[in-house]
């Protein structure tokens, strides 16, 4: 690793039309992750070991979803 940092876009959408979209303007611009939904999104980063020592593989308690608010 070179030690340059940048950063990772994340895309979660369940319209393809909007996925496809954010990849087309941010090619070359970083590495995108693009989900339909917040499941695959999980699925795709494992939970952090848990500070009561549990294990890496136990998936770690999540706050309920709240819907995503705008303005």
């Amino acid at each position: 690793m070179s030690g340059t940092e940048f950063p990772i876009l994340v895309c979660v959408s369940s319209d393809a039309t909007v996925r496809q979209r954010v990849v087309q303007r941010l090619e070359g611009v970083g590495p995108v992750v693009i989900c339909a939904d917040l499941a695959q999104l999980r699925a795709m980063f494992p939970a952090p070991p848990t500070e009561s020592g549990g294990s890496a593989g136990e998936p770690a308690e999540r706050p309920p979803e709240r819907p995503a608010t705008r303005g």
